[in-house]
């Protein structure tokens, strides 16, 4: 679990606190570590009642680990000098409750990303390189990435979306961005620009099953039924899954099950079969 790291005094880089994570996170999953999502972390946040801030005791630290059932924590924090970044990081063994020894880093505002891939590689001793391909491609500006955080931390949906819809302009291939402007499109119930969002993520796209999951969503929400039961299906014969099983109840529940097409009850059994839970 990588937590948000704490930022200095320089206001051109308060947003990095968050971004640190979402970089860390990336990064450590491109070298077959894996991270917690930051929907995860933020459930974990809301569940014990504490704010989703850089600024938290060990104590805290290590319960919001647990509770999502972490091995490890990363926390660190990050300086600016003029145009010169510097991160620090540490991780936190859950089983011990020892923090491991500092890493830090330091490079140029501009070089960002390759700043964290080498802390990333630091943490976890791994000595090859991680794959030039970004997230979102390699060309990725840091002004993009800047502006989908900041989107991720906007206080209201129409704040979010104006971020977001700059980030995507920025760089038209920024799948993540699109799915987080899908996002606070649904939460501003403006359905229609969230399902034209979810449908520009292409296919080649690893986002491509999340986005057509989204567009399901989308079209529920806009009583599209049949489109979104069909979409659904398709997702659910390539790789079944509870959250698939229970949409589709959802569906027959709001238009009317039948045999041929399942119950709703019996897609919601579907989905309590895959995940008891």
């Amino acid at each position: 679990l990588v937590m948000p790291f704490e930022t200095g005094d320089d206001a051109r880089t308060w947003w990095l606190g968050e971004g640190s994570s979402v970089l860390l996170a990336d990064d450590l999953r491109r070298l077959g570590v894996e991270a917690i999502g930051r929907d995860e972390r933020l459930r974990a946040f809301a569940r014990l009642q504490v704010p989703a801030v850089a600024s938290l005791s060990h104590g805290t630290v290590i319960r919001v680990g647990q509770l999502v059932g972490a091995s490890a924590v990363i926390i660190g924090s990050i300086r600016t000098d003029g145009d010169t970044l510097t991160v620090r990081a540490r991780s936190l063994r859950l089983d011990t409750g020892r923090l491991q020894g500092e890493v830090r880093e330091q490079g140029s505002l501009e070089d960002l990303f390759r700043v964290y891939e080498r802390v990333a590689r630091r943490l976890t001793s791994a000595p090859a390189l991680l794959s030039s391909e970004r997230v979102q491609g390699a060309e990725l500006a840091p002004a993009a990435f800047e502006n989908y955080v900041k989107g991720l931390l906007a206080d209201t949906p129409a704040a979010q979306a104006a971020f977001l819809e700059k980030a995507v302009a920025l760089h038209a291939g920024y799948d993540e961005a699109r799915l987080a402007l899908w996002r606070a499109y649904s939460e501003g119930a403006e359905h229609e620009k969230a399902l034209a969002a979810a449908q520009t993520v292409p296919a080649s796209s690893p986002a491509s099953r999340r986005a057509r999951f989204a567009a399901a969503c989308s079209e529920t929400a806009l009583e599209r039924y049949d489109d979104a039961f069909k979409r659904l299906r398709v997702l659910g014969d390539e790789a079944p899954g509870a959250e698939i099983a229970n949409n589709l109840g959802v569906i027959q529940l709001r238009r009317g099950g039948s045999p041929q097409a399942g119950l709703a009850t019996y897609w919601f059994t579907r989905a309590t079969q895959a995940t008891p839970d």
